[in-house]
């Protein structure tokens, strides 16, 4: 599923204290905007074995068992919908109107705040009115 746009989010990336922090906090908000069924279908897809029946039993038990690395965190990314990955990056304020990169990658970007790919200063010439 990471086909355009991931050479420069290779598996050489990982994550530091402070960007796993930020990644387990965005990846928990995630999970939480799938349906309980939403989730049950993921943990079969990622064979995961719920702790409990509920929705927060089965989010723990995916941090539990798949959540630890960076490359984890992608692989657990590639099993979530995009639907639900555009409806995240709305909800953090990112904009969707269209894409030049998969949804996903767009993603680790934001938890990695890569800064790399992002604007510095003003974004177009400043012009006094």
């Amino acid at each position: 599923m990471y086909s355009s746009g991931t050479s420069s989010l290779s598996s050489k990336c990982h994550f530091t204290k402070r960007t796993a922090a930020i990644a387990k906090q965005g990846m928990r908000q995630l999970l939480e905007i799938h349906d309980e069924q939403e989730i049950e279908t993921l943990c079969e897809s990622l064979r995961v074995e719920p702790t409990g029946p509920t929705k927060e039993n089965m989010i723990d038990s995916i941090f539990e068992s798949k959540l630890h690395t960076f490359e984890e965190y992608r692989l657990v990314l590639a099993e979530i919908w995009e639907g639900i990955i555009v409806e995240y990056l709305r909800r953090v304020g990112k904009r969707v109107s269209n894409f030049r990169e998969d949804p996903r990658v767009t993603v680790l970007r934001y938890w990695l705040e890569d800064e790399r790919f992002q604007v510095k200063g003003f974004g177009r010439i400043y012009v006094p009115r």
